[in-house]
């Protein structure tokens, strides 16, 4: 067993471990090894007795042998080590270090490991020299000793370990150096007291945590019980009230907690029992219940004095001999649950960060603006807002900070509209405004002031932050409208102005519509196209940059629209990733290449995208699994591609979820490095097998000084970490060159090969010899020739985005 494996043994064992197994604080963790010690302690006075004792046996039964100088060196220092022990717990009790539960522990522990090795070296002294009475008589006293040893000290596991596990080594050695046949039984035997041991101490162990923490878990319920029990009794709010047959107080209890001079007043006997409620619907309705004699229970009402507490009142009509004598009852003081339940209710419409009204809210004030334009009244407008910069902010900055960004913007907008206006926070960075203007055409002032009052700078903390903003505004029709559709048209003006240009804005043009119906259209047709099987996958080359032949290709998705043609992946998986539907398809895409990469030469990798949606779903390795058994494919051929996004959101989950694609095999791969956040320390944090460098810094290469600075760079790290690297977007020899003569491994670009069907690239790529003969079919033409092609290029920019 080496040292890492021995290490997870003993860590399996530990109290460390049951400390997370019971999911401990470390208050609980430090009471409980306070518990450990002081129970070990109570059998320090056995311990040492029993240690002396079997000192003792031994030294009487191997004392006058050939090794009896020996042993009686070994019993002296055995007592000596024994009484150092006791001697140094003594006094450290009586020191400063008696609080430190951690340091006494380990020294308790470091102890024991000691007393073992000493016992250790018993049966390799003993075993050889002793006669068959001594050889059994020393096996019962090792037995004893560990058992013994397990049973006093067995509540602080690594000390028992440390005593038992040299004992049981020493025990196993001696009995193979006899090289008796009958020592291999013996020495199973062996192993089978140290597994009893382990199991019966660890589960002994575990139960008297637990035990502790139930102690502890009942104490502390009983105090609090206690607490709650004292504090009903002192702060009751109850007060019981009666009054005569004209509803006046026959006596005035002090009901609102008021001063003494108050209490005089109040205490008047005379005064009427609805006058001391506001006059609302509550009251009214308890006056109405009093002068028809009716009994009423929790009615709440509001004191109508300089107090303003909320109280529940219970009454009933008090008759004597048939006839009516009054009202008795009970008054609560709720004020307390009733400003709680307002607080919930605001908190429920309401952003919790910075107070606005949230979406809901908002939807809710639009609504009831909705109906009042069904008068006629015009000229209002939605101002639908997004913060350019405040992902920056918070990544690299801190979500305090962040918060308070968020805080300040608030504060802005509502400095900024009328006193008519509203502002809410509808998620994250966006906010809204509805207002009103008096005619169209203040409204470009209008929202060009707000965007250049958004974009001052934020002085927050010492810190100068610019965060712009970004706007669509849509005008409310005069008479009633749909709030649901005005608030998705307000969005597309601000994506609109977002695609123009940062910190702009668009006001909402019906042309848009015409958008956004191709987008529920589109976002329609993607469900079928699921259902009907309509994705196809199309394969760009990865070529050696050494030897320019094909090593990889990589699997490209397109939807075979019914309608519209080819389409790539910019124009509906966003659609894909908000609806759901990513998930499907990525399944079908992993097991369909998986399928086509079993045509290839075995030589040939196939790399697949891997969206951040799919890393986070549950199918993702049981359909790579799958596929590749299926398939029978060499999981080493295959290549998943992710991107920097992937790793921003919950990285502890993601690196486990790669590691396990890892366990399978497959090589994982990090695309378009150096455009997102923190790549450094991906690298640092997790093996990626191959680095793909973005097309952006390729293009420069040739004649940007700062493209070919970055992209040496980034070659030169991917070398000192032994990462492979591919450049992207290869177009040009120039490119070509300059990225085989500073170390890249693989080039990939239009200037080898466009995506293409698998079945167009018989002329570049080999076939497994296997394989069906129509994967062997070259049925294409040169490149510049083919017709695909030219269709191809009319749509290069949306290919290249793919």
């Amino acid at each position: 067993m080496n040292s890492g494996r021995l290490k997870g043994f003993l860590t399996s064992f530990t109290s460390k471990s049951t400390v997370r197994e019971l999911s401990l604080t470390p208050e609980q963790s430090e009471r409980l090894q306070e518990s450990q010690l002081d129970s070990v302690s109570d059998f320090s006075t056995i311990i040492v007795m029993a240690g002396l004792l079997n000192t003792l046996v031994i030294m009487l039964m191997f004392g006058g042998g050939p090794l009896g100088n020996l042993f009686s060196f070994w019993a002296i220092s055995q007592c000596a080590v024994m009484g150092y022990i006791i001697v140094s717990r003594v006094r450290k009790a009586n020191s400063d270090l008696q609080n430190d539960v951690e340091g006494r522990t380990k020294r308790y522990v470091r102890g024991a490991t000691v007393i073992g090795f000493f016992w250790a070296v018993i049966p390799l002294m003993a075993f050889p020299v002793g006669d068959d009475v001594q050889f059994a008589a020393t096996g019962i006293i090792l037995t004893a000793t560990m058992f013994g040893g397990v049973l006093l000290i067995g509540r602080i596991p690594d000390a028992a370990m440390g005593f038992v596990l040299p004992i049981l080594c020493g025990t196993l050695a001696a009995l193979q150096l006899q090289q008796d046949p009958r020592n291999g039984l013996l020495s199973v035997l062996t192993l089978v007291y140290g597994g009893v041991l382990y199991f019966g101490a660890r589960l002994a162990y575990t139960q008297f945590a637990r035990q502790k923490l139930s102690q502890e878990a009942l104490e502390e319920q009983t105090q609090v019980i206690g607490l709650l029990l004292k504090d009903f009794e002192e702060n009751a709010s109850d007060t019981l009230w009666q009054t005569d047959i004209d509803g006046r107080f026959a006596a005035m209890p002090d009901l609102f907690g008021t001063s003494p001079q108050t209490q005089a007043e109040n205490s008047n006997v005379g005064k009427s029992f609805i006058d001391t409620f506001k006059p609302d619907e509550a009251s009214t309705l308890l006056s109405q219940h009093m002068r028809a004699q009716l009994p009423f229970k929790d009615v709440v009402v509001r004191s109508n004095n300089e107090t303003k507490r909320w109280l529940s009142v219970t009454g009933k009509p008090v008759f004597e001999g048939g006839i009516f004598q009054g009202y008795r009852g009970v008054l609560s003081d709720v004020t307390q649950a009733r400003e709680t339940e307002e607080r919930v209710m605001f908190m429920a419409h309401h952003d919790e960060l910075t107070g606005l009204p949230n979406r809901n809210q908002f939807t809710t004030e639009l609504n009831t603006l909705s109906k009042d334009k069904s008068d006629g009244v015009g000229d209002w407008f939605i101002v639908w807002l997004d913060l350019d910069r405040f992902k920056w902010i918070n990544d690299t900055m801190g979500h305090d900070l962040g918060d308070r960004v968020l805080e300040a913007v608030a504060g802005r907008l509502l400095d900024y509209v009328s006193q008519q206006g509203i502002v809410a926070r509808i998620s994250g960075d966006e906010f809204a405004i509805v207002d009103h203007t008096e005619d169209y055409r203040t409204l470009q002032e209008y929202v060009e002031n707000l965007l250049s009052a958004l974009s001052e700078p934020y002085s927050i903390w010492g810190n100068k932050l610019n965060c712009r903003a970004s706007a669509g505004v849509k005008v409310l029709p005069s008479g009633y409208f749909d709030v649901n559709k005005a608030l998705k048209q307000a969005d597309t003006a601000l994506n609109d102005a977002k695609s123009r240009e940062r910190g702009s804005w668009c006001l909402f043009d019906h042309r848009m519509e015409d958008q956004i119906r191709a987008e529920h259209q589109l976002e329609g047709d993607l469900q079928k196209a699921v259902e009907n099987n309509e994705f196809r996958l199309f394969f760009q080359p990865i070529m050696s940059a050494e030897t320019r032949e094909v090593v990889a290709c990589e699997t490209l998705l397109r939807w075979e629209h019914p309608q519209r043609g080819l389409l790539t992946p910019d124009m509906f998986i966003q659609f894909a990733e908000e609806n759901g539907l990513i998930t499907r398809i990525g399944s079908w895409t992993i097991r369909n290449a998986i399928e086509k990469a079993a045509t290839l030469h075995p030589s040939i990798r196939v790399a697949i995208n891997v969206s951040p949606l799919q890393i986070h779903s549950d199918g993702l390795v049981p359909t790579v699994v799958n596929a590749l058994a299926q398939s029978g494919v060499d999981p080493a051929r295959i290549e998943l591609e992710i991107t920097e996004s992937v790793m921003i959101s919950d990285t502890e989950f993601t690196m486990e979820r790669l590691l396990q694609l890892k366990e399978i095999g497959v090589r994982i791969v990090l695309d378009d490095f150096g455009t997102g956040f923190s790549s450094l320390s991906y690298l640092r944090q997790f093996p990626f097998d191959k680095l793909k460098i973005d097309r952006c810094f390729i293009e420069g290469v040739e004649t940007d000084p700062d493209s070919q600075a970055i992209t040496r760079a980034t070659l030169s790290l991917a070398r000192a970490l032994k990462i492979r690297c591919t450049g992207e977007g290869v177009e040009t020899p120039g490119q070509a060159d300059f990225l085989q003569e500073n170390g890249c491994d693989e080039l990939q670009g239009f200037m080898f090969s466009r995506p293409q069907p698998l079945e167009n690239l018989g002329h570049l790529i080999q076939f497994n010899s296997d394989a069906d003969e129509t994967a062997n079919q070259d049925v294409v033409v040169p490149l510049a020739d083919n017709d695909a092609t030219k269709r191809r290029k009319a749509r290069s920019k949306s290919t290249r985005s793919a």
